[in-house]
């Protein structure tokens, strides 16, 4: 549960480390291997991730979490910072920052943080990450959202074939 009372002074807190992210990140971006500018974004993390966690910030929490143990295995040595991993790292800051701008509107987070996990696990682990998307927080049901869209809209035409054995008699 989130402490009300002490979420003005997280909301200042992280958005002070999320612009240090931001700025270390865009060095970072220029010099991969640049070891004093990973340990300022570790540490930029990992003071978010201990924020949150006293303050009772689940999302933002479990996020900055995820993200500060793929940090330090780039900083062992045991993670390549690739381009992949790179953006996984900027997706992630990006979406601490629409959680914390919906905590500071809201008093909630409304953004899941799922997808990013996975996709930081799967680096992790070595697999393949496909590239993040960062779904934007609505009120509506991602059901109606799609169905505002005109056909022909993005175009795209997609075919859809039903699956071996499936019954399209309906």
């Amino acid at each position: 549960m989130i402490d009300a009372s002490m979420l003005p002074d997280f909301i200042i807190e992280a958005t002070e480390h999320l612009e240090e992210l931001e700025n270390s990140l865009l060095r970072l971006e220029e010099q991969h291997d640049d070891r004093e500018v990973l340990d300022d974004i570790f540490r930029a993390m990992h003071n978010i991730k201990g924020a949150s966690q006293f303050v009772g910030i689940d999302r933002v929490s479990e996020l900055s979490h995820k993200l500060e143990n793929l940090l330090d295995l780039i900083r062992v040595g045991d993670l390549q910072l690739d381009d992949k991993v790179f953006e996984l790292l900027m997706d992630g800051k990006d979406r601490i920052s629409v959680l914390v701008e919906e905590l500071e509107r809201t008093e909630a987070e409304e953004s899941e943080v799922g997808d990013l996990i996975d996709k930081i696990k799967a680096s992790i682990d070595g697999e393949p990450v496909e590239d993040v998307k960062d779904p934007v927080a609505t009120d509506e049901p991602e059901e109606l959202q799609a169905d505002e869209e005109e056909p022909g809209d993005s175009g795209v035409a997609v075919e859809v074939a039903p699956l071996e054995g499936e019954d399209t008699d309906e």
